[in-house]
């Protein structure tokens, strides 16, 4: 049975990109999330058969939600910083988004597809560290970040991803897009 590895998540901007990659010259022999890949998730969904996959992108056009601005204004690590595994970009707090992602959860759950057990954590992720010198690596992350200042962008869309693991990672690609509807 064909299954597909499904999320769904808010895209960056072309522009919001660039300027986030702007920093990655920074700091040479990190393997950083490439541009073209930043967003923003608002679910991650998983393996997915494929007459559960056509569910899901007719349920999802049901939502309805109003554009919002998005604030980019902070850093940080997962799960925190003195043990970083992943280096990420935090938003302000946004209580459109939270509305967004709630409407989301509401219509998959029309699909009896069960809520996820963590807490919803806004972030755009960067980098993932994997070798022993993590600590100096967080250290340099953290620093060429600091200028990093806000960025803003409007959120007028949503896309429902798949995504397939190779061995250069993953590649995520677009199967359905919903524009805001209010």
């Amino acid at each position: 049975m064909k299954t597909r590895r499904l999320f769904i998540a808010v895209d960056l901007p072309k522009t919001e990109k660039k300027y986030i990659a702007k920093f990655y010259r920074q700091i040479p022999g990190i393997k950083w999330t490439k541009p073209e890949m930043h967003h923003l998730t608002l679910r991650f969904l998983g393996d997915t058969g494929e007459a559960e996959f056509d569910k899901i992108k007719k349920c999802l056009k049901n939502a309805e939600w109003q554009k919002f601005t998005v604030t980019i204004a902070e850093t940080g690590f997962f799960p925190n910083r003195k043990r970083p595994k992943v280096f990420w970009l935090g938003l302000r707090e946004n209580p459109a988004l939270m509305a967004l992602k709630a409407i989301i959860d509401q219509e998959l759950g029309k699909l009896n597809i069960p809520g996820e057990d963590r807490k919803f954590s806004p972030h755009i992720t960067l980098t993932r560290l994997r070798d022993r010198k993590v600590e100096k690596k967080a250290e340099l992350l953290k620093a060429a970040f600091e200028k990093f200042g806000e960025l803003t962008f409007t959120a007028d869309k949503f896309i429902l991803y798949s995504s397939k693991l190779n061995q250069a990672g993953a590649v995520h690609l677009p199967e359905e897009e919903y524009q805001a509807t209010l």
